[in-house]
């Protein structure tokens, strides 16, 4: 099968999968148990869930969060993060990087563990395909992680789990990655257009088709990850990870 031989052509086949698989986590999670955490915290630990894993493993740089939140509709990442300094969340260093608090990092692992939780829940009928699933993407993400390209990619790789984590745990883990990956991809692409992210939200087909060439070179780029598995092996990922539960509804 021609979509299985080609790598950028799996790439461009396995994508929505992929996002399912890396959303679904946080549309598992009980309404109100991101709250529940709250305590006595003047922040609410939702603001922490995109990136709870990333703060938990250390300091986070300035273009590292801008580049996270690139397609996000909240506006530049400065009041975001100034709303989170000002409630004790994080604080900053001299470099514009930002840490954890100790209450972020106590808030910040509890969001972890609560997505942790979720996704093992939701994984749990497949659990023979688990150990399978994980070995192969793991090395997905892995070879993800080494592109020249990769920064979002290299910043969610470094996102902490608990030592006790469950294969779901981490194949939800590596999907974020590789998530990341395609969105370094993408990134890269359309900057070589010259254009820009906010341009990108509002591109629709234009003048020799830029859109459906930048998707094309998104594609290309995006192969990486899977350039180390075999057809077989791709089928099995694809299908494996297809079978897993969940949606993948924008959040």
């Amino acid at each position: 099968m021609a979509l299985l031989d080609n790598s950028s052509s799996f790439s461009a086949l396995i994508a929505p999968v992929i996002d399912r698989i890396a959303i679904s986590v946080h549309n598992a999670i009980e309404p109100g148990a991101l709250g529940a955490l709250r305590g006595e915290h003047r922040f609410h630990p939702g603001a922490l869930s995109l990136f709870a894993g990333m703060l938990c493993a250390g300091a986070i740089a300035h273009d590292e969060f801008a580049e996270l939140t690139r397609y996000q509709h909240f506006g530049p990442p400065e009041p975001f993060l100034a709303g989170l300094t000002d409630r004790g969340a994080i604080t900053f260093d001299v470099d514009r990087s930002f840490v954890a608090t100790t209450a972020g990092l106590q808030v910040a692992r509890q969001v972890v563990v609560l997505q942790v939780d979720a996704v093992t829940n939701l994984f749990a009928p497949r659990q023979a395909s688990l150990a399978e699933l994980r070995e192969l993407i793991t090395r997905s993400r892995d070879a993800a992680i080494a592109d020249p390209i990769s920064m979002l990619s290299r910043l969610s790789g470094r996102a902490w789990l608990p030592d006790d984590a469950s294969d779901a745990a981490h194949i939800w883990d590596c999907a974020v990655v590789l998530r990341m990956h395609r969105s370094d991809a993408h990134a890269t692409a359309w900057k070589a257009a010259g254009r820009t992210a906010s341009e990108m939200r509002l591109l629709g087909p234009g003048p020799g088709h830029e859109r459906q060439a930048i998707e094309q070179r998104t594609n290309e780029l995006a192969a990486t990850p899977w350039v180390g598995l075999s057809p077989d092996e791709r089928l099995t990922l694809l299908s494996g990870l297809g079978a897993l539960p969940g949606t993948g509804s924008p959040i």
